[in-house]
C-alpha cells in the first residue's frame, strides 16, 4: 500500500545516532540480521505523538562510497523485517535483508537502502479507504511504479479495500505488468510466512537495474 505517513517522516541522511549495535532481546529468539545493519532508537517526527525506532539496511559498499545516492524504501513494522528476534510474529521474520543482499549481488536489482519505522500497534488498516478516494482524487496519473498485493486469507475488509485500490488506480491510468503491480495469493493471511516468498518480486518490479521512480 501508499505509506503516506511514511512520507511525512523527515529521515536524517545524516544517520545521526545510528549504531551497527543489535536491538535488545528479550525473547531469547537468535538474532537474523544479514548485511550492514543499523539502528536510530528514539526518532522524533513532528507530525508524530510518540518516537520510533528505525532500523536501516544498507547495501554493500555503502561507505565506501559517501557521495553516490541509492534510491529508499521506506516500510512500516520495522521491527519484522529482518530480524527474527524483534518480530511481533514471534520467530517469524520477513527476510528484506537477505534478499537484498542476494538480489544486488546477483545485480538483479539497484542498490538500495531500506529504511524501516518500529511500529507502536497502532493502525489506521485502511482508514475509511482514505487512499482510494486520494487516487480517485488525482488530477492526472503520477510517474511512479506501484506494488500492491494481499492474501485472499486476510480479513474481508483489507481484500475488499485492496481491490477498490486496483480499481482506482487502473482507473486513473497505471497500467498492470507495466509500472503496476497486483497479485492475489490464494489462502494467504497478514503474516511474514505469507509475505516472505513475495519479497523478490516486489524488490524485482519496484527497483530493477535500470533507474526507475517508485512508491509503495
Amino acid at each position: 500500500m501508499l505509506l503516506f505517513c511514511l512520507l511525512l517522516m523527515k529521515f536524517n541522511y545524516g544517520w545521526v545516532g545510528a549504531t551497527a549495535r543489535e536491538p535488545s532481546n528479550p525473547s531469547q529468539i537468535p538474532h537474523t540480521l544479514t548485511g550492514d545493519i543499523r539502528f536510530v532508537k528514539n526518532f522524533h517526527s513532528r507530525f508524530l505523538a510518540q518516537d520510533r525506532d528505525i532500523v536501516i539496511y544498507l547495501p554493500p559498499g555503502y561507505d565506501t562510497n559517501p557521495s553516490r545516492r541509492y534510491p529508499v524504501l521506506y516500510m512500516q513494522d520495522g521491527q519484522n523485517l529482518f530480524d527474527a528476534a524483534t518480530s511481533f510474529f514471534p520467530g517469524a521474520e520477513r527476510h528484506f535483508d537477505e534478499r537484498a543482499q542476494a538480489l544486488i549481488a546477483e545485480r538483479a536489482i539497484r542498490p538500495l537502502i531500506i529504511v524501516g519505522v518500529y511500529s507502536t500497534g497502532l493502525y489506521c488498516q485502511w482508514d475509511d479507504e482514505m487512499i482510494v478516494r486520494y487516487v480517485q482524487s488525482l488530477p492526472r496519473k503520477s510517474d511512479q511504479r506501484i506494488w500492491l498485493s494481499v492474501g485472499t486469507g486476510e480479513a474481508d475488509r483489507f481484500l475488499s479495500s485492496t481491490r477498490s485500490l486496483r480499481q482506482a488506480l487502473v482507473a486513473r491510468g497505471w497500467k498492470e505488468g507495466s509500472d503496476f503491480s497486483y497479485s492475489e495469493t490464494s489462502g494467504a493471511q497478514h503474516n511474514p510466512n505469507a509475505w516472505t516468498p513475495g519479497v523478490d518480486r516486489l524488490l524485482e518490479f519496484l527497483f530493477p537495474p535500470k533507474a526507475s521512480k517508485h512508491i509503495l
